[in-house]
């Protein structure tokens, strides 16, 4: 198992995890490197997969990441552990590796705490700099009571130190830490895409579709979150090439394998093959002899090897899915 290392870019990134990022993007990501991220935790709310919170877990690497549940945008990246991965900050390690031969500078004094964290002392006089004051959460009630948390904020980073409570320490108004960061973005952004997928570089895709509205007849509106223009979607009649044009090329295609429609389609090659002769203008006897050796051969094969036989264009409008998982849908 190879241990994590990744800079640290407060507002923005902890590698290649980004914020802004979508949840799809980076499971995506994190399945591809199973070496380095043995174990994968999603935990959502069954009852409101929507509204409430998505937590990814990574329990081998010490990190948690937040995603919002209505757009699945990572909102929030939490170090759990740092002892599990290398992290750095302008190439400064935040947690300078413990010596073999001394105990390490970091080592916590909270009985029964095995990861340790960087120290206040490291982070206030080298790592970054002086800041506001920060703030105390007092023990919380359920628990043992006996040691607080001091939170030092920088723009776009937080650290959090255990700190031991002392009688007479006033009591906080503020709600604690874990309710808080319920409404750390409870004010409408102007753009929650405002940072791109890593993997898609510097090209440019259409806005996500944020409504699709159903009117009937196989009318549906796809209307977009941005003001951007919506899309009419017309089922049997809207052609690939119109779907690419306006949604992009999809992120995956997924092809049929079940043939048991296959009966129709053969039923169509014989009555397409009856009408052929009076469609066909006027030309050369060899190309019309070609063609009907075409139809006929289609026209009486129920192989599997007749879609295999056809045109493209045909195998991707009537044969495949269209894999739109930034939109949220699949397009048959």
């Amino acid at each position: 198992m190879s241990q994590f290392s990744a800079a640290v870019t407060p507002g923005r990134s902890l590698g290649f995890l980004a914020l802004g990022s979508s949840l799809h993007d980076i499971v995506t990501r994190l399945k591809a490197e199973p070496q380095t991220f043995g174990k994968l935790e999603l935990i959502y709310s069954p009852d409101h997969p929507v509204t409430e919170p998505v937590i990814v877990s990574l329990p081998t690497n010490g990190l948690r990441l937040r995603f919002d549940g209505p757009e699945q945008r990572l909102r929030l990246i939490e170090i759990t552990d740092f002892s599990k991965s290398k992290l750095t900050y302008k190439n400064i390690d935040i947690v300078k590796p413990a010596s073999p031969a001394s105990p390490s500078s970091t080592s916590s004094s909270i009985p029964g705490c095995s990861s340790p964290g960087p120290t206040f002392k490291h982070i206030y006089n080298k790592l970054l700099a002086p800041s506001y004051p920060g703030d105390y959460v007092p023990p919380d009630a359920n628990g043992d009571g006996k040691y607080g948390v001091y939170i030092l904020s920088y723009p776009g980073i937080a650290f959090t130190f255990p700190v031991l409570a002392r009688p007479g320490t006033p009591p906080k108004t503020t709600p604690p830490w874990v309710e808080a960061q319920k409404v750390l973005y409870d004010e409408l952004l102007e753009d929650p895409r405002s940072y791109s997928p890593s993997h898609k570089g510097k090209d440019v895709y259409p806005d996500e579709i944020s409504i699709v509205n159903i009117f009937g007849d196989g009318k549906l509106r796809l209307d977009r979150a941005w003001g951007s223009t919506p899309f009419w979607l017309f089922l049997g009649q809207t052609t690939p090439q119109e779907l690419v044009a306006e949604l992009g090329p999809p992120d995956a295609i997924y092809r049929k394998s079940d043939q048991r429609m296959a009966i129709h389609k053969a039923r169509a090659g014989s009555e397409s093959q009856q009408t052929r002769p009076h469609l066909e203008p006027p030309g050369g006897q060899d190309d019309s002899t070609d063609t009907d050796a075409s139809s006929s051969r289609t026209g009486t094969s129920v192989s599997g090897d007749e879609s295999d036989s056809g045109s493209v264009d045909g195998k991707m409008s009537k044969e495949c899915f269209y894999n739109y998982f930034y939109h949220g849908f699949d397009i048959l």
